[in-house]
């Protein structure tokens, strides 16, 4: 199971953070919580009125963590040390393990490329189960999506 680190932002905002290594290179995951009341927060631009879920709604964002360091953000690691097959895996269980913890009832996500998209699409269907859905076509660039789990629509204890 993957362990978060917990941070409050506000009263808006919490921020979980995870670290996983693939083939020597450490990777750095957060998962920030946002809401009609903290859209700054969010790399996706939702239409107004947008219905968020009271069981929460959370970014994800990862880049390795040499790049978080010398605020190098998203430059590619050297090819030799990397996997995208396995870093893709890794990010997948780092989403679910999120969620079998904290049930978030929203996960959004801007992909930088159409792979990246496609990955958060067998998320779906692979992990988080039947009854979860993907939306598309947000902006910015028409590429912010929102996958909404099966807890959704389920009022937050």
């Amino acid at each position: 199971m993957t362990e978060f680190t917990q941070f409050i932002l506000s009263q808006y905002s919490t921020l979980s953070v995870a670290f996983f290594e693939t083939k020597g290179v450490e990777y750095q995951v957060k998962l920030q919580r946002i809401s009609a009341g903290n859209l700054y927060d969010s790399s996706v631009i939702f239409p107004k009125y947008y219905q968020f879920s009271a069981r929460g709604c959370w970014e994800v964002t990862f880049d390795l963590a040499e790049n978080i360091t010398k605020n190098t953000r998203f430059q590619p690691p050297a090819q030799q040390s990397v996997s995208p097959v396995l870093v893709l895996r890794k990010i997948e269980k780092v989403i679910d393990d999120h969620y079998q913890q904290y049930r978030g009832g929203m996960y959004v996500f801007s992909a930088e490329r159409k792979a990246l998209a496609e990955v958060y699409t067998r998320i779906i269907n692979r992990r988080l189960g039947k009854g979860t859905t993907l939306e598309s076509g947000l902006d910015p660039d028409r590429r912010g999506y929102v996958i909404r789990t099966q807890t959704c629509y389920q009022k937050e204890n």
